[in-house]
């Protein structure tokens, strides 16, 4: 079994000139956009800004000088992913602009960017997906009811600046919500825009309504979008989705299989396996038809409820929610309690309505395999081999650090 790491050690000795950008290579960029780089990267557009490995070092110096960093990243495999990756030659001589980081309460907003120049003069626009902001994930709900979300909109906004500060070719992608908001950037973007768009990557990215895939914009760039799932999707069969897709095999359990650093690898790309396993449209039927036979009235109150609920606990982040629990529990158990009669039966009748879904019978799942999925012939990874994670990080980083390629 090969993860990122690993493409890191067969790839990064290889310059994108030498090697030209693959699908792993952009779940990489994908990955290295949930880091905040607030105070390492410019929030403009520039072609010669730092490079991944001078903003790497900022980062590393702001977290000794004991700067608020553990909201920085949004786990500690990707910081790792960013420590190995900026001492390579592939990746970290790569110059990031556009820094965006958004966490705006009143609008329920979470949005975050980074821009990559590649040598060609393109650049790759990687969206963040959510993060543990507990804003973040009721943006994810308020999907499920509203018709645009803030995030969609400054994605979209986001693109236009790049477009307008960056000449070249132009790639977006993104992992979950990131893979939406690129999707919906691309789609509603200027003709003049999508023109110049190279590519669109959505990483099990949640889907839109029914009519976004019959819309001009979409169908503009529907044949430059490339459509990625795990083994076991969920997040990616929310919604109305592209019937084109790759799966890619993952070795995360259930939910974890999301997690892009658990997804796995060839030497040139990412490891594809022929169908979804049938839980996914098993879950994505239940979850999607509860949302469909609920009214948007009904999704609005069921979602601001149970949200309203946790801002009681006073935690920001999920992981507050868990560790301080002794605190947050009470608070919310009150603010239940103190619900009045008409919202506690809405949100009674959409538990049900849950329930009645999730029992479903189970549905076959029949091989929808992206027709555009990258072959790698024949092509299968060492087994077992050992890698250098670094551990210890010294300054300027060494461009070759003992990585190595597969040819």
């Amino acid at each position: 079994m090969a993860d990122l790491f690993d493409y890191l050690y067969w790839r990064g000795d290889l310059s994108f000139t030498d090697a030209p950008l693959s699908d792993a290579d952009a779940l990489i960029l994908c990955q290295l956009a949930y880091i905040d780089y607030t105070d390492a990267v410019p929030a403009s557009f520039f072609q010669n800004g730092p490079t991944l490995a001078e903003a790497m070092e900022t980062l590393t110096e702001l977290e000794c000088t004991g700067s608020a960093f553990y909201k920085r990243f949004f786990t500690e495999q990707t910081k790792e992913l960013l420590l190995v990756a900026g001492q390579t030659l592939r990746f970290g001589a790569l110059r990031v602009s556009g820094c965006r980081h958004i966490i705006d309460m009143e609008k329920e907003e979470q949005f975050s960017a980074l821009t990559f120049m590649l040598p060609d003069n393109s650049s790759f626009l990687a969206y963040s997906g959510t993060d543990a902001m507990l804003v973040g994930w009721q943006e994810n709900f308020n999907m499920g009811w509203k018709n645009i979300v803030p995030a969609q909109t400054d994605a979209l906004c986001y693109l236009n600046d790049a477009a307008a500060g960056l000449s070249g070719s132009i790639r977006a992608g993104g992992h979950s919500k990131g893979g939406n908001l690129a999707l919906y950037a691309a789609a509603h973007a200027p003709s003049e825009v999508q023109a110049r768009l190279a590519g669109i990557w959505n990483f099990d990215g949640p889907g839109f309504k029914a009519d976004f895939f019959d819309s001009a914009g979409y169908r503009a760039v529907s044949g430059r979008i490339r459509n990625f799932k795990p083994h076991l999707s969920v997040v990616g069969m929310l919604f109305t989705n592209s019937c084109r897709y790759t799966v890619v095999k993952s070795t995360g359990k259930g939910m974890f299989q999301h997690y892009p650093l658990n997804w796995q690898v060839e030497p040139r790309g990412l490891e594809t396996l022929p169908e979804l396993d049938e839980t996914s449209l098993k879950i994505g039927q239940a979850a999607n038809g509860w949302l469909n036979e609920l009214e948007t009235e009904q999704k609005r109150v069921f979602v601001e409820t149970v949200f309203g609920i946790l801002r009681q606990s006073s935690a920001e982040t999920g992981a507050e929610l868990a560790s301080n629990w002794k605190v947050t529990l009470p608070n919310m158990l009150k603010a239940l309690f103190l619900l009045d009669g008409k919202t506690r039966a809405s949100v009674r009748r959409t538990l049900r309505c849950l329930v009645k879904h999730a029992a479903g019978k189970k549905t076959r799942v029949t091989d929808r395999r992206s027709s555009s999925g990258t072959e790698y012939g024949g092509l299968s990874p060492s087994r077992g081999r050992t890698h250098p994670r670094i551990r210890q990080y010294s300054f300027p980083p060494d461009a070759s650090g003992g990585f190595r390629h597969s040819a």
